[in-house]
């Protein structure tokens, strides 16, 4: 089953297209990653998919739904960690999620739950700001969950983060997943989230050009092309769609 499904979506930007005939889907249950470098088109997609930028009717459903005249219910039936933090640097953890629960009303029950799926329960009592990097991604990733969506946008995750603490995430998101979520992942090298994605989809210039699990779609490039796998000399082919069942690994 299909939870997040784009067709025939045209976008342009000072009169110039930056998504053209666009189609793409995502797999309930499943771990996607979505790789580009900067301008491909990775933050438009996403933020189209938020609902932060206006999407022609038609063109984007969530669980089969078109919140083209109603995107600010996309925030209820979607979590996600975009490039500006979510949380607040001088409260705590657990005032944070305080803060956040005026909203939602779910009570601390609900807190400590969280807090204790994203490894913080040690520190709710910290000041945000003197936290590790990692862990404010933690936290991020925890007030995304926090209303409980099934389904989880996550924009450039790993960036600014080291070899171990990119390996804790990476547990963290498989258990999310395994949890019965879906999770979208956008990186600008396919290096970081091979690991734990099901699919990987390579975007260039407002296209995919080949979409398949991460072995796939690195053999194809390396096989057909004879390069090695950098998105700066990628080159441009028609998208093969090599998608199956996968689990994450």
């Amino acid at each position: 089953m299909i939870i997040l499904a784009i067709k025939n979506l045209d976008y342009y930007y000072k009169e110039e297209y930056v998504l053209r005939n666009f189609n793409f889907s995502v797999k309930r249950g499943e771990i996607y990653g979505l790789v580009g470098k900067a301008r491909s088109g990775k933050t438009t997609i996403i933020n189209l998919v938020l609902g932060l930028l206006g999407a022609p009717s038609d063109t984007i459903f969530i669980s089969g739904v078109d919140y083209a005249n109603r995107r600010k219910d996309i925030a209820y039936v979607t979590g996600n960690v975009v490039d500006i933090p979510y949380y607040q640097n001088f409260l705590t953890v657990w005032e944070n999620f305080k803060f956040l629960d005026v909203k939602f009303r779910f009570g601390e029950e609900r807190i400590i739950e969280v807090l204790k799926t994203i490894g913080l329960a040690s520190v709710r009592n910290k000041k945000v700001r003197i936290l590790r990097s990692e862990q404010q991604k933690r936290l991020s990733i925890g007030l995304a969950l926090f209303h409980n969506p099934e389904f989880l946008v996550f924009d450039d995750l790993f960036r600014d983060l080291k070899n171990q603490p990119k390996t804790q995430l990476y547990k963290l998101l498989i258990k999310i997943q395994k949890s019965g979520k879906t999770i979208l992942l956008t990186n600008r090298n396919l290096k970081d989230i091979e690991n734990i994605c099901s699919t990987v989809g390579l975007l260039d210039s407002g296209n995919v050009l080949i979409e398949g699990t991460p072995k796939r779609v690195k053999d194809y490039i390396k096989n057909e092309t004879g390069l090695r796998f950098d998105l700066e000399k990628a080159p441009h082919v028609n998208v093969i769609r090599i998608r199956g069942n996968y689990a994450c690994s």
